[in-house]
């Protein structure tokens, strides 16, 4: 059985892409975000399927963003203020107030999820 292609979508930007996570967070329980590192860039992406599409079961959805930088830190940390937001990449837990983003490499993604 082939298995269709998931649709894509290309974020304008990472804070994007990690708003999108925090904010989805509370209903699906802790937010992961792929990463993929090719020619030292990393691709991150996130999978998701709508429910209900047409004929399909779901329309498999994936949402990506390729940050011109090889990222090596484990997690994105992220808070929100009334001055603003902030994020970073890190390797350990930040001080409270901060929400965090595990960060889980693939060596190379499935051309389902996700064929640049």
């Amino acid at each position: 059985m082939e298995v269709p292609p998931a649709q894509k979508i290309e974020f304008d930007s990472i804070s994007d892409m990690i708003r999108l996570l925090i904010s989805s967070a509370h209903e699906r329980g802790i937010a992961n975000l792929f990463a993929y590192v090719h020619e030292g860039k990393t691709t991150f992406f996130i999978t998701q399927v709508l429910p209900g599409f047409y004929e399909y079961r779901g329309l498999p959805l994936t949402a990506f963003y390729t940050y011109d930088k090889e990222v090596r830190e484990s997690f994105v940390a992220y808070k929100a203020t009334e001055e603003g937001e902030e994020w970073e990449f890190t390797n350990g837990l930040k001080t409270p107030g901060f929400q965090i983003i595990p960060i889980i490499r693939v060596k190379t993604p499935p051309k389902f999820m996700l064929d640049l």
